[in-house]
């Protein structure tokens, strides 16, 4: 969101309590903006986040105002010990030390170049403990130190009125945390609707989808 939230906000587990005890280490990297609008910022990606988006969108949480900047610019992601970064088909490319990319593995003392912002990358490596000591979210449940972690992102996600897509293996919980978002979010005396695209042709998608 880590099923990961990815906004976009992706949900990638649902783990049930147990009594094994887990290991809170953390590596995380801190993000500087040292050239553009939001100048002196900084950010934390940790690898128990689950993929993080830059953009312009509200749903980014590394949100820039560089007009340049896509709404969903580029993806971030600690994997192994390492920052991923991922392009995510930006107008304008996303570029580390100069070089365009599209998906690379950086280890820290890089520079993050989206439209006219450049961003500094630094790894550290630290403990963390969970925000929250909720064991389940609605109907969503999970105790590990990472789910619950989430948590706190899960309830400003469900507070707001933006789009989330959730993403995740099969059976990671995915359905059960869109109902969660849905119970407790304002449209909770709505319906849940449930759309299929597997039944659908492609050809037809978009009307249900978007209207006529």
């Amino acid at each position: 969101m880590p099923a990961e939230l990815k906004d976009d906000g992706q949900v990638t587990a649902m783990n049930q309590a147990s009594g094994v005890a887990h290991d809170r280490s953390v590596h995380a990297f801190t993000l500087q903006v040292v050239l553009g609008a939001n100048a002196g910022t900084t950010f934390a990606v940790e690898s128990n986040q689950g993929r993080v988006l830059i953009g312009q969108s509200p749903a980014c949480s590394v949100r820039l105002g560089d007009p340049k900047v896509s709404r969903r610019h580029a993806a971030l992601e600690v994997m192994g010990g390492m920052l991923r970064v991922s392009d995510l088909g930006s107008t304008n490319g996303t570029y580390v030390n100069g070089l365009r990319v599209y998906d690379v593995m950086v280890t820290g003392g890089e520079t993050i170049q989206v439209g006219d912002t450049a961003i500094s990358i630094q790894s550290r490596n630290e403990r963390v403990e969970p925000e929250s000591d909720q064991t389940h979210f609605g109907s969503f449940v999970g105790a590990s130190p990472e789910i619950r972690c989430l948590y706190p992102t899960m309830a400003r996600i469900a507070a707001s009125n933006i789009p989330v897509v959730i993403e995740g293996e099969t059976g990671t919980g995915k359905e059960v945390l869109a109902e969660a978002l849905h119970e407790l979010g304002p449209r909770a005396s709505g319906p849940f609707v449930v759309f299929d695209c597997t039944t659908v042709a492609n050809n037809l998608m978009e009307a249900p989808l978007f209207g006529y």
